[in-house]
């Protein structure tokens, strides 16, 4: 399992994770309920903690990331 991407914005990895399930590719969402207003911050120590998206298969990865990368250049916002 390894770290793929990381974000702010809950939102953001959501549509993300959705992305790559429907390329087939299995991914598993972290932090996802992490208290956003202060993004960990003060909860955990003084490092922000933000939503995570990993991915399962270790075989995958360059594959969810080159996705996630085409997948940003498209999206609406920060990219």
């Amino acid at each position: 399992m390894k770290l793929l991407y990381s974000d702010k914005s809950l939102g953001r990895c959501d549509a993300l994770k959705a992305v790559l399930e429907s390329n087939g590719i299995p991914c598993w969402l972290k932090n996802e309920y992490m208290p956003f207003n202060t993004a960990g911050v003060g909860v955990f120590g003084l490092d922000p903690v933000f939503p995570e998206i990993w991915i399962v298969d270790d075989d995958d990865f360059e594959e969810a990331r080159k996705i996630v990368t085409e997948t940003i250049e498209t999206m609406p916002g920060e990219g």
